[in-house]
């Protein structure tokens, strides 16, 4: 898909109404997932009636089966019962019923199960804010915020005083789940439950591009960006923890190439087919021509407006661009990762 102009590419990730966002439209935004008494998600109609209607199997003190939702369809509000109230049935009761909906194949988003636990955050009894956690692969049914890290790889060239930055850029496998064959941050990755955001950096660098410990310990966390997406699938509110991580350039002209030292990602776990090192206006044209994984091209530009690529002068949508990459999100989130 190719796009007129910067702000319309942004819109792809930051796509959920405004008014119905701030308003709680429930007409707009399906059914509001609640937990004791907070707003954690948006669920859509299609999954509700699943949802309603899920029993868990009677146990020796129960007479009959249990449902594990209460849904109010006059307030659109889908509710956990109040006998599963603590983590721990919380937990196991979530983990039965999403792999039996899999087993069944009755949730198509299931199909790119994970195994990665993602948090449900909004508890007060809990210290680490969790409620429970949630296979990453569901997350979109229930609408729950996520969270994830970005790395912008980049190189600084300087020629006869004159500075060129280019920025490593992976091209994701077309065996990918998900966004097969478009293209990424140099690192990327879900911040998987009670995991710290420089320990996924590390971790996901040295996986995804070979990047050894020595360098990535030198990204620089520069802030968040955030958005609230949807997709067939459900609802995405995200927050994406945005590190940049200047890597050495590569050797231009008669440069001693034995002595110069450089770096070039390779591929580690099979994720990434290739890497290109571009300049901004060869990445700038192919997101407008659609070549980006949605919140990766999202990323892009917050890295192109801080280096001064993307300007109030050359930028007529500007602000509107800068808002809509730094939503507030109405949903509860860690305190400390």
């Amino acid at each position: 898909m190719k796009f007129r102009n910067i702000l319309e590419a942004v819109k792809v990730c930051d796509c959920v109404d405004s008014f119905a966002f701030h308003n709680g439209k429930s007409s707009t935004l399906d059914f509001s997932f609640v937990i004791d008494g907070k707003l954690v998600g948006y669920i859509l109609n299609q999954y509700v009636n699943d949802l309603e209607t899920y029993t868990v199997p009677k146990s020796d003190t129960e007479s009959q089966d249990l449902h594990l939702f209460t849904v109010n369809h006059e307030s659109c509000t889908v509710e956990i019962q109040s006998w599963c109230s603590t983590t721990e049935s919380r937990q196991k009761n979530f983990e039965l019923m999403l792999a039996k909906f899999k087993n069944e194949n009755r949730w198509p988003l299931l199909k790119n199960w994970r195994d990665e636990p993602y948090p449900v955050y909004g508890s007060e009894q809990d210290p680490s804010g969790v409620y429970f956690t949630v296979e990453r692969g569901s997350v979109q049914a229930f609408g729950v915020r996520s969270y994830g890290v970005h790395v912008n790889g980049y190189t600084i060239e300087r020629n006869n005083g004159v500075e060129c930055i280019k920025m490593w850029i992976a091209k994701r496998s077309m065996s990918k789940g998900t966004y097969p064959g478009l293209l990424d941050q140099v690192v990327a990755g879900g911040i998987t439950a009670f995991e710290r955001p420089t320990a996924t950096v590390i971790r996901e660098c040295y996986e995804e591009a070979g990047i050894p410990e020595e360098i990535s310990a030198r990204a620089k966390p520069i802030g968040t960006i955030q958005y609230f997406m949807k997709t067939s699938f459900g609802y995405q509110p995200e927050t994406q923890y945005v590190y940049d991580l200047e890597l050495p350039p590569m050797p231009t002209g008669s440069v001693d190439i034995e002595n110069h030292k450089y770096f070039v990602p390779k591929a580690i776990d099979g994720e990434v087919d290739s890497f290109m090192l571009l300049d901004l206006d060869e990445i700038y044209k192919r997101m407008l021509n659609g070549e980006f994984k949605p919140n990766c091209l999202v990323v892009v530009v917050d890295f192109m407006i801080r280096y001064g690529y993307i300007t109030p002068e050359n930028e007529p949508d500007y602000l509107e661009i800068i808002e809509s990459i730094h939503r507030s999100l109405p949903f509860p989130g860690p305190k400390s990762l």
